[in-house]
């Protein structure tokens, strides 16, 4: 069953199936990858950034809002990458859709 942390996260994305395909664009796969690097750069450096941290922050924050929106739906879902955020998908609506026996063995 999932959190109460993964529901949060879910509707506060507003992920329904036209999104989460979206999502599977692998353009939008690897542009979020740099999320959390530059957070943590950025933070390490709050001192040499000052001021400028608050908007790098909120620029990430929008990003991560916008980025599974900011792409078509991928061609094909048969690459690895665009199977893996299926399986996100998958594992997020656990409690609503039982994972396969055969999809979990």
């Amino acid at each position: 069953m999932p959190s109460t942390w993964t529901r949060w996260i879910t509707a506060a994305h507003g992920m329904d199936d036209a999104v989460w395909a979206r999502h599977a664009n692998p353009w939008s796969i690897w542009t979020r990858l740099p999320i959390m690097p530059l957070g943590v750069v950025a933070l390490m450096l709050r001192e040499e950034l000052g001021m400028l941290l608050w908007p790098i922050l909120a620029a990430l924050v929008v990003w991560t809002i916008v980025n599974p929106r900011a792409f078509p739906p991928p061609l094909t879902f048969e690459r690895w990458d665009s199977r893996a955020v299926l399986g996100e998908k998958l594992w997020v609506e656990r409690d609503r859709t039982p994972i396969p026996a055969e999809v979990a063995a």
